[in-house]
């Protein structure tokens, strides 16, 4: 999973979204963003997390 942080602050964006959502493609990984300052994306980064733990458990 690749997850961009600080998703709230895209005046200071250092990777377009574009470019991780491409680089997770790539790498067969799940990509999401998320702002911990405002909470957004916070929940369905969790919620990912938990349901891909179900599906791959280790």
């Amino acid at each position: 999973m690749l997850v961009g942080n600080k998703s709230d602050l895209k005046a200071s964006r250092k990777v377009p979204r574009e470019l991780g959502e491409q680089f997770a493609k790539d790498e067969e990984l799940l990509f999401t963003e998320a702002s911990a300052k405002t909470g957004d994306g916070v929940d369905d980064l969790f919620m990912s997390i938990g349901e891909f733990d179900v599906v791959c458990p280790r």
